[in-house]
């Protein structure tokens, strides 16, 4: 039996409205070691969006060497296969794949080699337990143009690189799985009701471009854990933890995937958000009811995170200055404000937070962004931003 551990979308030094998430993150990655050691894991697939910036701080990429670290001094037996995710970079994520190979450690970041081939090496990787070769992983990056052929489509290509890959595996004559960082129609996000508009349909692929005889497909790029209607073994693994109050209804963790000789299945292994995000609707006074039930003691890392909902006949910078007054000395972080008047759409206005730092114009502009489009900004979409304002401070 093949056990597998099935992780996505960790967002390593992602913020929520600007409080910091590291010592969650910290927690659930330790979280993850102990599960891997206990359920003694043979391999531990990790499907992209491991950071959430293309340019991850160095507190972020330190939690992660860190976890690589404990991997292999706890269960050194655990093989690794990372890909990446729209929100890594590329370049940085593979910078140290070569000192990471030594450690049983594959990360898959690019789909072509320098000669503009497809670069099987990489793509396709040897499972191995007790020294065994048990299977074949097709590590699949998140695919840009230029990583499949764009003649015929977005999913005639994908699904012709997919198809080539399998081709190449399953002559190793061992079972094969997959990894990939991609929206397959059927998948569902964390907020269904706006679906279309947050992930569109340009870069959508159907389930039938995985071939029925890989034995389990490992997803991410979606943060809600489920599998596909019958697709039971293609599975989003989803985000550790809520990084939005739209995230907050449904469970998170990470998925166990056990492979053997004639079956495979798979379970969500429940982690628990250190912090919860909580959500209170109503009039001031109910909000003020809500604050003076929590404890008074200073917040940490692990205070709740609020969401509120004020519904009012009058709308004003007042209300949010009396919200900020009523969780003053709670044990309560105010991350999120909600003003609506009974008759109109709500306007929403973040909290800024006292140990928060100024925010420069890029931070601005993915607020900006997420507001209007419901979805962080891509990584191409903020390098443009930040090439656009260089280019503007240079003729000042």
């Amino acid at each position: 039996m093949l056990r597998i551990l099935h992780t996505s979308d960790w967002h390593l030094g992602k913020r929520l409205y600007d409080w910091s998430r590291y010592e969650e993150q910290r927690l659930f990655l330790t979280w993850l070691v102990e599960q891997i050691c206990r359920n003694e894991i043979d391999l531990l697939l990790v499907c992209g969006d491991i950071f959430d910036s293309s340019n991850p701080s160095a507190e972020a990429e330190g939690l992660y060497y860190s976890f690589l670290a404990q991997i292999k001094e706890k269960s050194p037996q655990t093989q690794v296969i990372i890909t990446a995710g729209n929100h890594d970079s590329a370049l940085r994520l593979s910078a140290s794949r070569e000192l990471l190979s030594a450690l049983h450690i594959s990360v898959s970041c690019f789909v072509r080699n320098n000669s503009g081939e497809t670069d099987y090496e990489r793509l396709l990787i040897p499972v191995k337990k007790a020294g065994k070769q048990v299977a074949t992983c097709i590590a699949l990056p998140y695919l840009r143009q230029g990583d499949y052929d764009t003649s015929e489509g977005y999913e005639a290509g994908v699904g012709a690189l997919i198809a080539d890959l399998y081709e190449q595996a399953k002559g190793q004559g061992v079972p094969v799985i997959a990894a990939a960082h991609l929206f397959v129609a059927g998948g569902r996000p964390g907020t269904e009701a706006r679906m279309p508009e947050l992930l569109g349909t340009a870069e959508r692929v159907s389930a039938k471009v995985f071939p029925e005889e890989i034995r389990y497909v490992a997803l991410g790029h979606l943060h809600r854990p489920h599998t596909l209607t019958n697709q039971p073994l293609l599975r989003y693994a989803g985000s550790p933890l809520p990084f939005d109050f739209s995230e907050e209804p449904y469970p998170h963790g990470v998925t166990l995937a056990e492979i053997d000789t004639d079956e495979a299945r798979a379970t969500l292994l429940p982690f628990d958000p250190p912090a919860p995000l909580v959500t209170v609707s109503g009039d001031i006074d109910a909000i003020a009811s809500f604050a003076e039930k929590q404890a008074e003691k200073p917040i940490d890392a692990f205070a709740p995170f609020l969401h509120v909902e004020l519904q009012s006949d009058t709308v004003s910078p007042l209300e949010k200055t009396r919200i900020r007054e009523l969780c003053r000395g709670r044990y309560i972080r105010l991350a999120k404000a909600t003003l609506r008047k009974h008759t109109e759409v709500p306007v929403t206005v973040t909290e800024p937070m006292e140990d928060s730092e100024p925010l420069t114009p890029l931070d601005v502009a993915r607020r900006a962004y997420a507001a209007a489009i419901g979805t962080d900004m891509p990584p191409e979409t903020e390098q443009l931003f930040a090439q656009a304002v260089e280019d503007v401070l240079n003729k000042l």
